[in-house]
């Protein structure tokens, strides 16, 4: 085992062959990227397995994993600095293997809710080390590459996960989904811990933000009660009003107590560079959007189209499967024309395949005609727009805070999914027939799309390619990294574009 505790400079080489860093960090990536579609897939066969629930409950089990994710990427980073990143890994890994069995044995819905909450917080710990401790295993010459292969397992995980989701419940049932996990996760784990070498950064001593990250994780949670809850509660209630006003004043709460703390929950400063706090808007609205339109697409192939779980996977896989051509495109392209015009592409596509459904998708199934067509347009649409916006959002950073500036764009466009996921919950629950409710999401999701294109011309800094879209990203991008990813609902191609690995992704809440 490769225990040696390293606080060298970044660039520092590991004992083990980069080869076995790289298939290890991946293996952990795919898993957790995997998690997001494959489940979005199970989630039918879930609802019918919990029949005495709402709608509006069922759908924490979606977002307790994304709001604890989204909360924790940021702090998760600081901690792997502070204690170790191969320790922090490896915990990670654990705690995502056993939350899955969790979620598998789960007997009631509160349990399974509370487990898939469990698994964010594995995967926020996850994410940011498997990139911390791949990038020392190579000369810096080689990362660029290293981090596209690993970018292209994450495509691999977004493109199989809804065929495999369906798949494993035609098999036997949604629990078999989240039992996957458990053989996946042993497997890293033992890796891991013969391989991984141990590395901390010089002088990280602080803990980040805890009351912070709880006071964001809960703001966020309760602007999604009040939305999800609307209907039941009706919106002009205490309950309703209260919970939206609470949830909104935590989250002020913690952008009050990140501008003045030394290692904050956010990094507001980051908002002060020109065009980062646009990126992150558009970010926002994008993960509305998608998230939005990735529920709602299964739930309309198999309660209206009356597609089998195994069918609907299949046909929510063009759009993975789409977006791992358009992708490398897109890369190639703001390498030429800059990140701006690539996300205002993206997003008008995106809206576009968004109106297409709306405007064509009969109750009677027509794959060829309606869903193959507006499969490829939403893979282009996300292919370009998640890419651009991740590129952008580094684009005029310095170095040694682009890791931060990924995360915060990171836990936007999550954020941004737990409202999306919200509000489809809310319109699909305010009564009327089930057809006319899903037409009216579609519609609602292009024109949120079409906002985060307008909103990428608008507050996008302008200009070609840059230092991080014609180099390293354009790169990463080229090897396979962004494409079936973008599908997850996270990218990773503005990553590359950090030369040092004690200031990557991991090194989140650092301002040193």
């Amino acid at each position: 085992m490769s225990d040696k505790t390293t606080s060298a400079p970044a660039g520092a080489a590991s004992k083990a062959s980069p080869g076995a860093v790289l298939a290890v960090t991946c293996a952990a990536a795919f898993i957790a990227f995997l998690d997001v579609t494959i489940v979005n897939t199970a989630f039918p066969d879930i609802e019918r397995d919990f029949a005495g629930h709402s709608l509006s409950e069922l759908s924490w089990i979606i977002n307790a994993y994304t709001i604890v994710f989204a909360a924790m990427l940021l702090p998760a980073g600081r901690i792997g600095d502070l204690a170790g990143r191969k320790r922090m890994f490896i915990a990670g890994i654990a705690i995502f293997t056993l939350a899955s069995a969790a979620c598998a044995a789960a007997p009631s819905l509160g349990l399974l809710i509370a487990a898939r909450a469990i698994q964010g917080a594995g995967a926020a710990l996850m994410i940011p080390t498997s990139l911390a401790l791949m990038l020392p295993a190579f000369p810096p010459e080689r990362r660029s590459l290293a981090i596209g292969i690993w970018g292209a397992s994450n495509s691999v995980a977004a493109a199989v996960g809804p065929a495999l989701g369906g798949s494993l419940v035609e098999l036997a049932d949604w629990r078999l989904v989240f039992l996957i996990n458990v053989p996946l996760g042993a497997t890293a784990l033992l890796a891991a811990t013969r391989v991984l070498t141990e590395y901390r950064v010089p002088g990280a001593n602080r803990l980040p933000d805890l009351a912070g990250t709880v006071a964001l994780t809960a703001g966020i949670g309760l602007v999604v009660l009040g939305i999800v809850q609307g209907n039941e509660w009706e919106w002009t209630s205490l309950a309703t009003l209260g919970s939206l006003a609470a949830g909104a004043a935590l989250c002020a709460y913690t952008l009050w107590r990140s501008a003045g703390h030394p290692v904050p929950a956010i990094e507001t400063s980051l908002w002060k560079v020109p065009g980062f706090a646009g990126v992150n808007v558009g970010s926002f609205t994008s993960g509305v959007a998608f998230f939005a339109f990735m529920l709602g697409g299964t739930l309309f192939l198999t309660s209206i189209w009356r597609y089998s779980v195994l069918e609907a996977g299949l046909a929510m896989s063009t759009g993975a499967l789409s977006s791992a051509v358009f992708a490398p495109l897109g890369g190639a392209l703001m390498g030429r024309f800059g990140e701006r015009i690539i996300a205002f592409i993206g997003g008008l596509v995106f809206a576009a395949s968004c109106f297409w459904m709306a405007a064509m998708a009969g109750p009677t199934p027509d794959f060829l005609g309606v869903w193959l067509p507006g499969g490829i347009l939403v893979g282009w649409g996300i292919g370009f727009v998640f890419p651009a916006l991740a590129g952008a959002a580094v684009k005029n950073l310095p170095q040694e805070r682009m890791g931060a500036g990924i995360a915060l764009n990171m836990t936007a466009r999550q954020t941004g999914g737990a409202v999306g996921v919200a509000m489809l919950v809310a319109l699909l629950t305010k009564g009327g027939l089930p057809y006319d409710r899903f037409i009216e999401s579609w519609w609602i999701c292009g024109a949120v799309a079409a906002v985060t294109g307008v909103l990428a011309l608008w507050l996008v800094p302008a200009g070609a390619g840059g230092h991080v879209a014609a180099t390293s990203t354009g790169n990463a991008i080229r090897a396979g990294g962004g494409s079936g990813q973008a599908m997850a609902g996270t990218t990773t191609e503005g990553i590359i574009a950090v030369p040092e690995p004690s200031r990557t992704i991991s090194s989140l809440g650092s301002k040193s």
